[in-house]
C-alpha cells in the first residue's frame, strides 16, 4: 500500500487487511469499517488516517 496517499481504494484496503472483496463489503455494510468517501462520483474509497486509527483502535482492543 502506497503510504503517500490520502485516499486509499477498496482494491488496496483488501490486500492491507488481508480479506476478500465480499468479506470488506460485509465489513462495510456492518458498518465495522470507518467511514468511506466518494470522490468524483463513482470512486470510493477510504481516508488512510482513518482507517490506520480504525487499526490501532482494532488492536489495542484484541490486547484488552
Amino acid at each position: 500500500m502506497r503510504k503517500d496517499t490520502l485516499i486509499i481504494s477498496a482494491k488496496e484496503l483488501q490486500e492491507e487487511l488481508g480479506v476478500s472483496r465480499t468479506t470488506l463489503w460485509r465489513l462495510r455494510r456492518n458498518n465495522y469499517l470507518p467511514n468511506e468517501v466518494h470522490v468524483g462520483g463513482q470512486f470510493l474509497g477510504w481516508r488512510r488516517a482513518s482507517i490506520e486509527a480504525w487499526l490501532i483502535a482494532s488492536e489495542t482492543r484484541e490486547a484488552a
